[in-house]
């Protein structure tokens, strides 16, 4: 498992601008606002999802400008699928998935260190 840090020390030594970094963090978040007019070593990010991990054309990601919620929660978002499952047991809080899809989400949550990294993001993203 890669932690953010480690993900955002190799971004940045990669990068050769600020450009450059915004475009591969796009990869991880959708990014809502960029501004560097403060100067070109200052950049300002505000973004609405973090993804955490791909499945083809569904992802799973964790939305940090949700209002209402206390429960620690992740996204799975695919075609006409948007269900909500608690961070602690995986468990369902909204929208329905199928069978398949379900079981695609617990290995990915029980067996590939799925709860670890959906606990950092949730960290992560959070002003608290």
């Amino acid at each position: 498992v890669v932690g953010i840090e480690s993900l955002l020390y190799n971004m940045v030594s990669r990068t050769r601008d600020l450009s450059d970094l915004a475009k591969a963090l796009a990869r991880y978040i959708e990014i809502v606002e960029f501004d560097n007019s403060q100067g070109a070593d200052t950049i300002l990010l505000r973004f609405e999802r973090a993804l955490v991990e791909r499945f083809g054309s569904s992802r799973i990601e964790i939305r940090t400008t949700e209002d209402g919620h206390n429960t620690p929660h992740f996204h799975f978002v695919g075609p006409d699928i948007d269900a909500s499952f608690t961070i602690e047991e995986c468990e369902l809080l909204a929208g329905e998935v199928d069978r398949r899809t379900l079981r695609k989400i617990r290995r990915f949550y029980f067996e590939n260190g799925g709860r670890e990294r959906l606990i950092h993001f949730w960290a992560a993203t959070r002003n608290s």
